[in-house]
């Protein structure tokens, strides 16, 4: 077994999550979302897949942390969060965001790193 580490705060914000509500918020780039995004537009998820992630159980705080207010329109919430010591199931599952790829929130730059993107957005995939 490894040695618990103290988190500095930068670290520690990262990936939280609560316990009640699936807010997820992540470290700010919307790779998941990304990723969500290009599963609604290929038809390979759709409002009743389940999302889950993993988080340390010091990830997952309280709804007065992290609340519901919190998600933007594109953010991607979760219904089951799996720590090292506990499988929590989101007792109101959030809804999730169902537009595919929200091209106006892209900057060049995230088009550019991502060739993927760069053919979603020519149509070369569906």
């Amino acid at each position: 077994m490894g040695q618990p580490v103290k988190l500095n705060g930068d670290d520690d914000a990262n990936n939280r999550h609560h316990l009640d509500n699936g807010v997820r918020l992540g470290k700010g780039l919307g790779y998941a979302e990304i990723e969500w995004g290009l599963l609604v537009q290929t038809g390979m998820v759709d409002d009743r897949t389940v999302v889950a992630t993993t988080v340390h159980d010091c990830q997952v705080v309280s709804e007065s942390e992290l609340p519901l207010s919190t998600l933007a329109v594109h953010d991607l919430p979760v219904d089951i969060i799996v720590t090292p010591t506990r499988i929590i199931n989101v007792r109101r599952r959030l809804a999730k965001p169902m537009q595919g790829i929200l091209w106006e929130l892209l900057s060049p730059e995230r088009l550019n790193e991502m060739p993927v993107l760069r053919k979603f957005k020519r149509g070369d995939v569906t």
